[in-house]
C-alpha cells in the first residue's frame, strides 16, 4: 500500500496500526506539502 500523507509525519506505531487494520503492508509513505491561508475564510480562496 502507498500512503499519501498530507499531514504531520506518521510514526512507526501509526504505520503499524494502519497495517494491522487494513491487513496490508505499507510499502511507501509519500509526504505531500500543503499550504493554507489561515487569515482568509475557505469560501474566499481562489477556485
Amino acid at each position: 500500500m502507498i500512503i499519501l500523507n498530507f499531514s504531520h509525519p506518521l510514526t512507526p506505531e501509526q504505520i503499524a496500526k494502519i497495517e494491522e487494520l487494513s491487513n496490508r503492508k505499507v510499502e511507501q509513505v509519500i509526504a505531500l506539502a500543503t499550504t493554507s491561508h489561515t487569515r482568509s475564510p475557505l469560501s474566499r480562496l481562489p477556485k
